[in-house]
């Protein structure tokens, strides 16, 4: 069992990280949910909210997520947000293409 989450005490929480990968998984087609939901410890509830999640919005809700609580240093440049922003659009489009979008 991989344990990808940050304790609590009565909830989980995972990164959006270890979501995507999950939702990923989860869409394989050699691979069922029960699976999944064994493999890491999760509700079957979890993973089919997640997968929704992913469906009506996209891979974007997880990684804004990952963006959003990063610390930005001080008076970073416009430069370096537009790279962020190119590297996050890229990331969209890989994991469209992955789910045949």
């Amino acid at each position: 069992m991989i344990n990808n989450s940050i304790p609590t005490s009565k909830q989980r929480i995972h990164t959006p990280e270890f979501k995507i990968q999950v939702v990923l998984e989860s869409f394989q087609r050699n691979t069922t949910i029960e699976e999944i939901c064994r493999r890491y410890d999760l509700a079957q509830s979890v993973v089919h909210k997640w997968r929704k999640t992913f469906r009506d919005k996209g891979a974007s809700i997880y990684i804004s997520e990952s963006i959003h609580k990063k610390k930005w240093p001080v008076g970073q440049s416009p430069d370096e947000l537009k790279r962020i922003i190119g590297s996050v659009t890229v990331e969209n489009e890989i994991l469209k293409k992955a789910l045949g979008r």
